[in-house]
């Protein structure tokens, strides 16, 4: 039997785990809400972010949601050293949703925001409504990309979470950033994420 294991899949399955052992049951024990699993509109595609010619700014109240949520998982996962990253991410999210050469995720991160939060109000806390918004139900095939919070995972939570990685929470595993090659060794000094 073969096996091949890239170091991005192994990396976030060595995320997943360690966050989910600190998890308590209690947290991952809700249902899905009606919200959570309606259609986010009419023709969606299960692999294009839905509206993707619809440009715009989020709104202040949107964009609040998503960086709460980037806090969410900076300080769940205690990744250091990235106090500018909050600073820097509604930049980001303007890239994502108002340049019109781009497919836009504006339709996709109003629909997240919305749902984090009915689940804020819902669960009574940022730190639950971020458990359920990104682990509840998570393998259940009925999850998919025809339901709201599966199309808010794939086109957003699960990106920003990527992001947040590769824009310095890697450092927690003990890998450093460096100026250099991906196309090295892993150990190669001049690595562009590399041992320490």
């Amino acid at each position: 039997m073969d096996i091949s294991l890239r170091r991005r899949a192994l990396l976030a399955a060595g995320i997943s785990a360690s966050f989910l052992a600190l998890v308590p049951d209690r947290c991952l024990a809700q249902d899905l809400s009606a919200e959570e699993q309606d259609e986010i509109g009419p023709g969606a595609p299960p692999a294009d972010p839905y509206q993707s010619s619809l440009v715009g700014k989020l709104s202040n109240a949107d964009a609040s949601e998503i960086l709460s949520f980037a806090a969410s998982a900076i300080a769940a996962w205690q990744f250091g050293g990235m106090d500018d990253y909050i600073k820097r991410l509604p930049s980001v999210l303007e890239l994502k949703t108002n340049t019109p050469s781009c497919p836009s995720y504006l339709a996709e991160y109003k629909s997240a925001a919305q749902l984090m939060r009915s689940a804020r109000a819902r669960f009574g806390s940022t730190d639950a409504a971020f458990l359920h918004m990104l682990f509840e139900r998570r393998r259940d095939p009925v999850v998919d990309t025809n339901t709201r919070i599966g199309r808010s995972r794939t086109f957003c939570l699960d990106e920003l979470v990527r992001h947040i990685v590769a824009n310095g929470g890697f450092r927690k595993f003990g890998l450093v950033n460096y100026g250099g090659s991906i196309n090295v060794s892993f150990y190669d000094e001049r690595a562009y994420r590399r041992n320490s």
